[in-house]
């Protein structure tokens, strides 16, 4: 299939298993005699009864794709190439990104990067202490040895307009994202840049790395795979890290601090939400209709049935499932959770049902879709980590005016926050800690419990979104 063409749909042709089942009924007519007829008789009946089956479900698959379409949602190879194309406007900085993207090696950067902080494995809190000095200039030299590689993300992040990374959409699930993980590290870069700039007292430039970390997090901005999606959460994460590493250093002026509330606030993983899980739907109608790409062998024997719908149960099913979470996307927090939630629970029970028929129709759908809904959890987590850097900024421009921390978090409204930011997972607001060390904001996470704002690294049991700003007393 083209990348210019729509997928077919049309009623399916006979497929192996129905000629099969055809030849049995006769061998038994033969062989057996009138207990074959009897054999033959209810064999034509399942024969008649899975056909007309194929048939119908064929039929609705037609009219789904119709429905979604005329909605003007992606579904299609050419709908996706269009969607991509749109989006992309009159301003267009792409080739600025990939400018950046072909300066380096990532294999080399990893190579280069052993022993440092961000890129390798070192401790990144050695770089602003005089025991760091040596880690501070083997930082420097190898940020020196990838100069290029960061005047050009910075001249991509000043650049105005949308970044529209290619992906070659025919090759379906299996389209080359090397793209975005060459994205990665240039991000890992920036953030090395941010801590050596910060060791060296030069704040503005910090903040000009994160900046430009930000503006790498929005070139994944309504992508319509979920891997890029999830790449953009990720580099989000190192943006509101870095934030909240930069309250805790203090070393921000006031309008610095206000500028980078505005840059965190501009990475909103909700409004992204729903062009990723359309471009899933439509990645996985593709395969539907290219199930030898499914396969690992090179030479799939399912390859020969490319461009058929030979299981159109199961795309019926599967388009349903994507059509529910694609509606879930456009909910606003926590119901858009718990819809998503729902509906992976009946995934599941089909996954355990004791029903063969099940497993065996629904194969390609619980191959494709368990992994989706936790795509929610992980945007839900992304919001929540934002609006409690958000916070804890407004928290910080607040103590500089009045000489101490707000009590409660309605006291940032409406002179630091237009509103009090809800908590994704319950819709409480946000939990407000003010202690003499300082000031706790934190959501309650995936596990749905109040853990009073525990420290630490996520525990399997996934514990709150924490976001920490230093009291007076409190050494950063």
């Amino acid at each position: 299939m083209s990348p210019d063409e729509a997928a077919p749909v049309g009623l399916p042709r006979p497929t192996t298993r129905y000629r099969l089942l055809k030849r049995l009924a006769l061998a038994a007519v033969i062989v057996l005699g009138g207990v074959g007829v009897t054999m033959a008789i209810g064999a034509v009946v399942v024969v008649v009864a899975m056909r007309w089956r194929h048939v119908a479900a064929t039929r609705r698959v037609e009219a789904e794709v119709s429905r979604v379409r005329s909605a003007g949602e992606p579904l299609t190879t050419k709908d996706l190439y269009a969607y991509h194309e749109k989006r992309a406007g009159a301003a267009d900085s792409t080739p600025l990104w990939l400018a950046a993207l072909d300066t380096f090696d990532g294999r080399q950067l990893m190579q280069d990067g052993k022993g440092l902080p961000v890129v390798g494995d070192g401790s990144v809190e050695q770089l602003g202490r005089p025991e760091g000095s040596e880690l501070l200039a083997a930082a420097e030299a190898l940020l020196g040895k990838y100069e290029e590689t960061l005047i050009a993300a910075h001249a991509a992040a000043r650049a105005p307009g949308n970044c529209n990374l290619p992906v070659r959409y025919e090759d379906g699930l299996n389209a080359d994202l090397s793209a975005v993980s060459d994205l990665r590290h240039v991000a890992r870069l920036l953030q090395l840049e941010l801590r050596v700039r910060t060791a060296r007292g030069d704040a503005a430039g910090a903040l000009e790395s994160l900046e430009a970390i930000a503006a790498a997090a929005q070139t994944q901005a309504d992508r319509l795979v979920v891997v890029e999606f999830l790449v953009g959460i990720a580099l989000s994460g190192v943006v509101f890290e870095c934030a909240e590493f930069l309250l805790a250093e203090g070393k921000l002026n006031d309008d610095q601090l206000a500028h980078l509330q505005k840059v965190v606030s501009r990475l909103d993983a909700k409004s992204d939400l729903p062009a990723a899980l359309m471009g899933e739907r439509a990645m996985g109608y593709f395969a539907f209709y290219n199930m030898g790409t499914l396969d690992q062998e090179k030479n799939s024997r399912l390859a020969r049935f490319n461009g058929q719908l030979i299981r159109p149960v199961d795309c019926e099913k599967y388009l349903e499932v994507l059509g529910e979470m694609v509606a879930c996307s456009h909910e606003p927090f926590p119901a858009a959770r718990n819809h998503a939630k729902a509906v992976d629970a009946r995934l599941s029970a089909l996954m355990k049902s004791k029903n063969p028929l099940d497993k065996l129709s629904y194969m390609t759908t619980l191959l494709l879709a368990p992994a989706v809904p936790t795509v929610f959890d992980v945007c839900a987590r992304s919001v929540a980590h934002r609006d409690a850097t958000i916070a804890a900024i407004a928290a910080e421009r607040f103590r500089r005016r009045t000489s101490a921390l707000p009590a409660r978090i309605d006291d940032l409204v409406p002179d630091f926050l237009q509103a009090v930011p809800q908590d994704p997972f319950d819709g409480k607001p946000l939990r407000w800690k003010v202690e003499r060390t300082g000031l706790t904001i934190y959501s309650i996470g995936i596990n749905d419990q109040d853990d009073g704002g525990v420290e630490g690294k996520p525990r399997p049991n996934e514990p709150d979104i924490v976001v920490r700003l230093p009291g007076p007393t409190a050494d950063p």
